[in-house]
């Protein structure tokens, strides 16, 4: 039988063998599955008003109640998060989470800083002081995962977000956490000439380090500010092959963002008039009636909608049958069974 250790002075090294029947022995145990794995750390990264937000609280929920984030990626159990909300105040905070339940349960296991401690946060004086304040509200809630939105502000003074010292010494506190895993929130640079071809990654703001340590790097943008839409691009993936891009959408109704066209989206409660359709899109979606009837049509041409005449009115409806291998359909599937 081959050794797979190597013996050294009394010292046990692990060779090859060792570290490959380690790694078989122990594989990664998954936060959100095709995402983020126990013991990583993550980053999302993008400019303002793209969103970043809403997508942090929507991951936190996956990942508080166990369900499926953005209907793509399966979360095996419930874990429980501190969400530390950094440049919004608790009011303005409270406002969205309000808003994303307004038609829905709140989720439990997920804790938040009052004002109190983001004002005792603000009030430290460098990282190791934020991070130690931090660390003992994680540890009151006993969260697994941490999420921070954003970590701006654990830089200031001499202690610098492009400083290659100083950031070291951020992500060795944030690997120090009592959690599972770590996620945390950063702004892109201003656009610049040569952003059109470069990758992803390169375009965050301040050390590289923001984008050379973690172990997922996720992009949010928004190419026309006009409508609510967002591309989301993984830009580094340590596991495996990288996901696919992913369009998603922001319905002011529900105040979420949601990975499937909104044609489909508005259609899962049943058949729509063009009227009340067109109308879910303008004022849930911000897209005028051109778009509307674009995407629309797009939805038919894929048999995914169906449309017919209902008096003098044409009425459009999801067609199940033909959509078993859309991204989208268990989540709709499941959506009509709810009903």
């Amino acid at each position: 039988m081959r050794e797979t250790n190597i013996h050294n002075n009394g010292q046990i090294f692990p060779d090859i063998f060792a570290l490959i029947e380690n790694a078989k022995k122990n594989p990664p145990q998954p936060i959100v599955r095709g995402l983020l794995n126990e013991g990583e750390v993550a980053g999302l990264h993008g400019p303002p008003e793209a969103f970043k937000t809403i997508f942090t609280l929507q991951f936190a929920e996956s990942i508080a109640s166990g369900t499926p984030f953005l209907g793509r990626w399966d979360v095996p159990r419930p874990l429980s998060v501190y969400y530390f909300e950094t440049e919004m105040s608790t009011t303005a905070l409270g406002f969205r989470v309000g808003e994303m339940y307004k038609h829905k349960p709140p989720v439990g296991r997920i804790g938040f800083a009052d004002e109190k401690r983001l004002k005792a946060f603000k009030r430290a004086p460098n990282l190791e002081a934020k991070f130690r304040l931090l660390r003992e509200w994680v540890q009151e809630v006993a969260a697994d995962v941490a999420i921070l939105d954003t970590c701006n502000p654990f830089f200031r003074g001499n202690q610098s977000p492009s400083e290659e010292t100083t950031v070291g010494e951020f992500f060795d506190h944030l690997d120090a956490l009592p959690v599972a895993s770590t996620v945390f929130v950063r702004h892109n640079h201003k656009p610049r000439m040569d952003d059109q071809n470069a990758d992803g990654a390169s375009r965050i703001r301040g050390s590289g380090q923001f984008a050379d340590v973690p172990d997922l790097l996720m992009e949010i943008q928004r190419t026309d500010k006009r409508i609510n839409k967002a591309e989301l691009a993984v830009t580094k993936y340590r596991h495996g092959t990288k996901p696919d891009d992913l369009t998603l959408w922001f319905d002011k109704g529900e105040f979420r963002l949601c990975a499937m066209s909104p044609v489909i989206h508005l259609l899962r409660g049943g058949r729509l008039s063009r009227e009340e359709l067109l109308y879910g899109l303008e004022t849930r979606f911000g897209v005028s009636q051109r778009y509307a009837d674009n995407l629309t049509d797009n939805q038919v041409q894929l048999k995914y909608v169906d449309q017919s005449m209902q008096g003098h009115k044409r009425v459009y409806e999801i067609n199940l049958a033909n959509a078993t291998t859309a991204a989208w359909y268990e989540t709709v599937k499941a959506t009509r069974i709810a009903r």
